[in-house]
């Protein structure tokens, strides 16, 4: 490289020796706060997913169990509505009895399903005998 002679020359390599220095220090701190641009950016991702899925997951169960348990209730509801379908001016004694007898019935299923799940809880993995439990 020449080295130049001109004290102009001279002025104008330091000025742009000190743009260059300039410059490659902005371009450090405009990587940095890319960086964290896209961080953000990529958590803001990372969570909209995740309430997305939060949403889905019960709408797609409820899809799947929700019928059995509509059906059912349809089906008590029609049980009520089939005397006063057909004529009779009411609900008979017979049908409201077991009307409440399936009430109790399903009732009865869901404490069942509640005391297992207690049981469950409470079982001390601990204390089980895997030898037991072979037989």
């Amino acid at each position: 490289m020449r080295t130049p002679n001109n004290p102009q020359q001279i002025e104008k390599m330091d000025r742009l020796e000190s743009m260059v220095a300039e410059n490659v220090k902005q371009t450090q701190e405009l990587t940095k706060m890319v960086k964290k641009i896209n961080k953000y950016i990529f958590w803001q991702k990372f969570w909209g997913w995740t309430k997305f899925f939060i949403i889905l997951i019960p709408l797609i169960l409820a899809v799947i169990y929700l019928p059995g348990y509509i059906r059912k209730g349809y089906e008590i509801y029609q049980s009520v509505l089939s005397p006063l379908k057909s004529g009779g001016g009411g609900a008979s004694l017979e049908n409201i009895e077991n009307l409440i007898k399936q009430l109790q019935g399903l009732s009865g299923q869901i404490n069942q399903g509640a005391g297992f799940l207690e049981q469950i809880k409470n079982i001390d993995l601990d204390k089980i005998n895997l030898e037991q439990l072979k037989r």
